[in-house]
């Protein structure tokens, strides 16, 4: 199984939703990767842009078909590694984001994890929200994967819009998420029959209680969304949730648990090491047109990186969320 986000469900699924009227393009010298072009320029964007969890792909030798193009390739992890034989291709790599994972092919089992990341007091802190929660309500741990009927996955996706919406309220910012719910909405389910994702919960006295989204390559599980209710915070539920998906992950034989995108502060609890997400800008240096398209593509993305950097985002989600 090869990386989900450009598989053709996901693919195809992002067109119908966000460039319906594009004309789809494929380069014979990059495998799956499907392109769209600029209305005005010779500069070509992979499917899903910004809104994948990771895109992997390879550059073959046959690149004629790149003469006087620029490909701009969206969340590349910077420990993917693109060769290039042909002289007159160059590549542009520009950092976004931070990523986060962890090998969890090194744990026998969760609790192995938790004695081996965690000191005795954090255990016992996590081991008492359980208990707590337990106690107090009636509680199911559930993974939703291919079996997961139509009926049950619209009840399901309904509960966690409510409780992403919740959520973002609460925190007083917009989300980004919300704004393509349909996208998503109509993504998950597809994905879920073909094995490439599942829907982890915690279900408190028959609500969701905790969900999160995780995407399925051969050997990673992707975290992609996550939410949980702000009336059970005394609980952690947030923290529980990624336990029990932990577990499943440990269990089901994976590798790599990825965090992906975001810089939450509970991520670096957990992981072993970060990566970045680069923006791949692949032109024809012996193209005037394209180093000038190169050139100012690359500048743009520094300078995003520069106001990401001096969490100028966070301001902008939070005033957009005071306007909305």
């Amino acid at each position: 199984m090869s990386n989900p986000f450009i598989s053709d469900t996901y693919q195809d699924v992002w067109k119908k939703h966000f460039i319906d009227n594009k004309i789809v393009t494929s380069f014979n010298c990059i495998t799956k990767l499907k392109f769209f072009k600029n209305n005005w320029f010779p500069l070509f964007i992979n499917f899903g842009k910004n809104m994948t969890n990771g895109i992997t792909y390879q550059l073959a030798n046959d690149v004629d078909v790149l003469k006087n193009k620029v490909l701009l390739i969206y969340d590349v992890p910077s420990y993917h590694q693109i060769k290039i034989d042909d002289p007159r291709i160059r590549l542009k790599k520009i950092k976004q984001y931070k990523g986060y994972s962890l090998d969890i092919e090194a744990y026998e089992d969760i609790d192995f994890f938790l004695k081996q990341k965690f000191n005795s007091k954090s255990r016992g802190k996590f081991r008492n929200y359980f208990n707590k929660l337990e106690k107090n309500h009636s509680v199911s741990y559930n993974v939703y994967d291919e079996s997961v009927s139509y009926e049950t996955y619209l009840d399901i996706m309904l509960q966690f819009k409510l409780l992403l919406e919740n959520r973002f309220d609460d925190l007083g910012l917009e989300n980004d998420i919300l704004m393509k719910w349909s996208f998503y909405h109509d993504l998950t389910y597809q994905m879920l029959k073909e094995k490439r994702a599942i829907l982890n919960t915690i279900c408190i006295d028959d609500k969701i209680g905790a969900i999160s989204l995780a995407f399925i390559s051969e050997s990673s599980i992707i975290g992609a969304v996550k939410a949980f209710d702000i009336n059970y915070k005394s609980y952690s539920l947030g923290v529980l949730e990624l336990l029990k998906l932990l577990e499943w992950s440990i269990k089901s034989n994976y590798k790599v648990f990825d965090f992906s995108k975001g810089n939450q502060a509970y991520k670096k609890r957990f992981i072993d090491q970060s990566y970045l997400f680069d923006v791949h800008i692949i032109y024809d240096s012996k193209s005037k047109g394209a180093n000038l398209i190169a050139y100012i593509l690359s500048n743009y993305f520094k300078f995003k990186q520069f106001l990401r950097e001096k969490n100028l985002n966070t301001w902008y989600w939070k005033l957009r969320h005071k306007l909305a």
